[in-house]
């Protein structure tokens, strides 16, 4: 879709290319379920600051610091950006720890 192009300090950062729906519609709004094993994993990983790696189904991987979640996205802080990056988790095939 144009204009779905999202303006970074290092440049210009395809929406699709991180895995962010092009159609807004398809998102669903319930909340984390804190009871969920991976949830719980997840946000200890988030406390203790651990480096992960993150493959996508577009077979990028994303490396950094998880800074936040919730249902629809995972914030990822890379090493030497400004800013975060936002990664759907419906096109999340694998997420591992680093540390």
């Amino acid at each position: 879709m144009p204009g779905d192009d999202l303006t970074l300090q290092e440049g210009l950062l395809n929406l699709e290319m991180v895995g962010w729906l092009e159609n807004s519609d398809t998102m669903e709004n319930s909340p984390l379920d804190p009871s969920l094993p991976g949830v719980r994993l997840l946000q200890g990983w988030i406390r203790e600051q651990l480096p992960i790696s993150i493959d996508l189904t577009s077979n990028e991987r994303i490396e950094g610091r998880l800074i936040w979640q919730d249902p629809e996205f995972l914030a990822i802080e890379r090493p030497g950006a400004e800013r975060p990056i936002l990664v759907s988790r419906g096109h999340v095939v694998v997420i591992r720890s680093l540390g």
